[in-house]
């Protein structure tokens, strides 16, 4: 469930900024800019009931804008980017997920710090465990002597 919980924010960025590369780890050479960084912050699945369970992710999703000609974040580029993330994910108060799953937008926090924009976004989704089967009462036939 916590890899839907991507894929939904996934699809979502890739709505807002088609042609914006997403990362997941750390690139070794850098990151080509703009993009998109995310990383799972906490995932935690919680018994609620006998038989449910939730599920919760927190992720950040770090946008790494366009650079100047000295290296420094586009202010512009930053605020664009920053403002149309937010308003987007406003508006969504739930993420559809994979096949009929949805998850709750249940948290939804930015951040503008020194040369890059932190969306943090907390998803929830409640899970049903597998449910006790019980035979089906039938007639009982009794021989009689």
């Amino acid at each position: 469930m916590l890899r839907w919980s991507l894929d939904a924010i996934r699809t979502q960025l890739r709505a807002v900024a088609p042609q914006i590369p997403i990362y997941l780890k750390s690139a070794a050479s850098g990151f080509e800019q703009p993009s998109f960084y995310l990383r799972l912050v906490e995932g935690t699945y919680e018994e609620t009931h006998r038989t449910n369970y939730m599920m919760q992710a927190v992720w950040e999703i770090v946008y790494m804008p366009l650079e100047d000609e000295a290296g420094q974040a586009d202010p512009f580029n930053l605020l664009d980017m920053a403002d149309r993330l937010h308003q987007h994910f406003m508006a969504l108060p739930s993420l559809p997920g994979a096949g009929k799953v949805s998850f709750d937008r249940t948290a939804l926090r930015g951040q503008m710090r020194q040369g890059d924009f932190v969306l943090q976004i907390t998803l929830e989704m409640e899970l049903e465990g597998p449910q006790e089967a019980y035979d089906v009462m039938q007639d009982i036939v009794m021989n009689e002597q």
